[in-house]
């Protein structure tokens, strides 16, 4: 089984981006990941082995790791985008 969730949320104009950013990175995060392990708990609730729990995670660790791996992404794209710049064809 393959599940993709997407959540979208209407924030109201009020908030500042830092609130912002909080919000939907704790909350948003948590809401979006608790509706996924339920829709899968429900779609294989007739499985013949019974039904899919996912268990739980520790979304600090979960954000603290994707920023990790989005920062080594934005470092090795600007490296490569400066070793290109002085290459000649």
């Amino acid at each position: 089984m393959e599940v993709e969730c997407v959540g979208i949320f209407l924030l109201d104009d009020t908030i500042t981006g830092g609130e912002k950013d909080a919000l939907l990175v704790n909350s948003g995060l948590s809401m979006t990941i608790n509706y996924l392990r339920n829709f899968i708990a429900g779609a294989t609730s007739h499985f013949p082995a019974g039904r899919l729990w996912v268990p739980s995670l520790d979304l600090r660790d979960l954000v603290a790791t994707k920023k990790a791996v989005m920062q080594k992404e934005k470092v090795g794209h600007s490296k490569s985008s400066k070793s290109k710049k002085g290459t000649k064809k």
